[in-house]
């Protein structure tokens, strides 16, 4: 997705790569050579649970800025997408902002 996004000079996205361990970081290297290579306005963000704490809307705020008025795309298991949706809309994101694709491992 990374490879293929058209963005236009004023358009930029911030990706946080969320996971509990650094060795489920999957294909980070290919996803940083690939924002690297094709788009200077993507910048990836790398987050660990382990060593960060869970990853929620005020953190998030804290390392990109106000999110009021930004789209917000979401992918991971239902209780932390819902949970993410909940803290973004008390952020001041409306919730048709607030774009999710949930999935389970089970």
């Amino acid at each position: 997705m990374a490879r293929s996004l058209e963005m236009t000079p004023d358009c930029k996205v911030d990706m946080f790569y969320s996971c509990k361990t650094e060795p489920e970081l999957i294909y980070l290297d290919v996803i940083r050579q690939t924002v690297e290579t094709h788009n200077k306005n993507f910048r990836i963000f790398p987050w660990t649970a382990d060593k960060m704490g869970m990853i929620t809307a005020d953190k998030i705020k804290q390392k990109v800025g106000d999110v009021k008025g930004k789209d917000i795309f979401l992918c991971g298991p239902p209780p932390m997408m819902k949970a993410l949706r909940e803290q973004f809309i008390k952020l001041g994101v409306p919730n048709d902002h607030i774009h999710s694709e949930e999935f389970s491992t089970k």
